[in-house]
């Protein structure tokens, strides 16, 4: 399969199952899908699923090879970090894994929320 085939490949898959192609900075690209978000004043906070290649920084890859991750970034003023991932998945796994993430939202933000006013 060409790479132009992987990609429209996998584009098809990850939008079939909600997932729309982001621009994540540096050239890099993910499926994506905010989970929640909450801007109070300059405060912003917000909980992601990503879903991409294993180096984090692509999605044109063939959609069975085990090649993918998905997983969940939280991000505030404070800073961000990725609180939950799974790797070397094949694209239809990590999207069955960002499903699992998904319905595990609430969990995650009250897991990483901290406020505007708390320090990390």
């Amino acid at each position: 399969m060409s790479r132009e085939d992987q990609f429209r490949r996998a584009k098809e898959m990850a939008e079939a199952a909600g997932y729309d192609l982001w621009e994540t900075g540096g050239g890099c690209e993910a499926f994506g899908k905010t989970l929640r978000e909450l801007t109070e004043g300059d405060f912003g906070s917000h909980l992601e699923v990503l879903i991409t290649t294993d180096d984090g920084a692509d999605v044109n890859a063939d959609p069975a090879a085990p090649v993918w991750m998905a997983g969940v970034n939280f991000q505030d003023n404070h800073g961000g970090e990725t609180v939950a991932s799974q790797r070397n998945l094949t694209l239809a796994q990590a999207i069955e894994a960002a499903r699992a993430f998904e319905a595990r939202a609430e969990e995650l933000w009250t897991d990483n929320f901290r406020g505007p006013g708390l320090a990390p």
